[in-house]
């Protein structure tokens, strides 16, 4: 399997049904639709990430106030519950992948409190095979 772009990725995590998180797509054009689903999950914390391109912005855990201080300087843009409170049982987070030779690449690490972006972006365990 080769993804080349997010919403290829998007759907694909959809399609193999392994996305459990409700994810919601907004832009400038429908930013009430954003608040009214804030409003109407006022006790949770979300996270924020950039649809319009591969490895777009992405906050993580996050106020509702605070996601919409900054929804405006996105153009395309998904928002949806934060699953911080998983850290506590947190073993290991990260991204392990084949390579078109069947090599074994994994990009992990253990630390509590950060995004799975950033443990694969700056993993403390990296395994190449």
């Amino acid at each position: 399997m080769n993804i080349k772009n997010k919403a290829e990725s998007d759907y694909t995590i959809s399609k193999l049904g392994l996305n459990r998180i409700a994810d919601r797509l907004y832009t400038q054009d429908n930013l009430i639709e954003l608040e009214e689903y804030l409003n109407d999950n006022k006790d949770l914390v979300y996270n924020i990430r950039d649809k319009s391109s591969a490895m777009g912005k992405f906050r993580y855990k996050l106020t509702a106030d605070e996601v919409l201080e900054i929804a405006h300087t996105y153009e395309k843009f998904s928002v949806y519950e934060s699953l911080h409170e998983v850290d506590k049982n947190l073993i290991l987070q990260g991204d392990i992948s084949l390579d078109k030779q069947f090599n074994l690449l994994a990009s992990l690490d253990n630390t509590k409190n950060i995004s799975n972006r950033q443990a694969m972006t700056n993993p403390r365990y990296t395994v190449e095979q």
